[in-house]
């Protein structure tokens, strides 16, 4: 036949140190010539290949497509040259354990292919186990999109779950902003209560303090200078006796209206443990019941 003269005499691939002919028909695919390689050289599945060929001038061309891997085989239109493929290897480089020996059937030639006019009983038999590689090769990827799918998933997943946690640290610390700020007003809403309490007190208890107390207080004949001496010297000793925070608060108490005895202020305060207006609620409540 025509065909016959533009076969190569031997097609060969090798990968890295290794070397091995092809057996049977030329491939007339990337898959085929990939299938191909990894049966002659016990690949598994999982690997993968890229391939280069060299022409009659000894240059390395790559293969990309199964229109190029057609045209090299065309190309070697001499019977006694063989056809070099260069393969480079990724993915699963790890080698399987040959397949068992294939069953030989008794084929007759109608089950038989004609190949350049002669019956090749085993063609049948290899396009069965390409065709199984075949099957095996897709399922291999199918698995491996899978596990990418899986994967990108569950990113997508994380990235969710890490989302809505912001979120809800973000609205948990502006609740936490708004009672804070909630607090403080009612705080400052209470201190302007009592005080109001304590001016309205202060102002009833000098609307009702008897004329008569006011006028005695006037005609009380000065005592002298000693017993204003000995008070004085009192007072700085009860002065001296006491640190300067208490001392300013005793003068305050006694700026709202609650009198001058600062050692009975003294005490009044010590009760309420040094608190300013736990203090001045309780004399502004005995004021008004003296009222």
């Amino acid at each position: 036949m025509a065909g016959k003269d533009t076969m190569p005499a031997m097609i060969m691939v090798r990968v890295g140190e290794e070397e091995v002919g092809l057996e049977g028909p030329p491939p007339v695919s990337m898959l085929e010539l990939e299938e191909k390689t990894r049966s002659a050289l016990g690949y598994g599945p999982g690997s993968i290949f890229s391939f280069k060929w060299i022409d009659e001038e000894e240059d390395m061309i790559m293969l990309g497509s199964d229109e190029e891997l057609k045209e090299a085989v065309s190309s070697a239109s001499n019977p006694a040259r063989r056809l070099m493929f260069v393969g480079e290897i990724s993915g699963d480089t790890s080698k399987v354990a040959p397949p068992p020996p294939p069953i030989q059937e008794d084929l007759d030639v109608e089950h038989a292919v004609e190949y350049d006019g002669e019956v090749e009983g085993w063609i049948l038999l290899k396009k069965r186990q390409d065709g199984t590689s075949l099957a095996s090769s897709e399922m291999s990827v199918a698995l491996k999109h899978e596990k990418q799918s899986e994967l990108e998933n569950q990113e997508v997943a994380a990235a969710e779950e890490k989302f809505e946690q912001m979120e809800q640290d973000q609205k948990l610390a502006a609740r936490l902003a708004e009672e804070m700020q909630q607090a403080d007003e009612a705080k400052l809403k209470e201190q302007e209560n009592l005080a109001r309490r304590v001016e309205k007190l202060l102002r009833m208890e000098d609307a009702q303090e008897p004329e008569e107390a006011r006028a005695q207080g006037k005609d009380e004949p000065d005592a002298g200078c000693e017993p204003v001496s000995q008070a004085s010297c009192a007072s700085d000793r009860f002065r001296d006796s006491i640190d300067e925070k208490t001392w300013t608060q005793l003068l305050q108490l006694s700026e709202m209206g609650f009198g001058d005895d600062y050692p009975m202020l003294l005490k009044v305060l010590e009760n309420h443990n040094m608190d300013l207006p736990s203090t001045c609620e309780a004399l502004a409540a005995e004021a008004a019941c003296r009222v």
